[in-house]
């Protein structure tokens, strides 16, 4: 589980580029990014994204933006 904030590659500890889906609490917002320092190809969802391969993101994320909607 994250909290609001930035986590880059080093600050995730399940790993670079290993990402198949995410849970995303109500209220709560995410933003995957391809590369680490939030660059390459990027996607935004309030919502759980069951396979990352539906969004073009399937084990290809290295940076990962949270947010509280409210």
């Amino acid at each position: 589980a994250l909290t609001p904030g930035f986590y880059d590659i080093g600050a995730l500890s399940i790993g670079n580029d290993v990402v198949s889906s995410i849970l995303v609490p109500p209220g709560m917002r995410v933003t995957v990014y391809q590369h680490a320092g939030v660059s390459g190809a990027s996607v935004t969802r309030d919502g759980d994204i069951v396979n990352m391969g539906d969004v073009g993101m399937n084990d290809a994320l290295s940076s990962i933006r949270v947010e509280k909607l409210y």
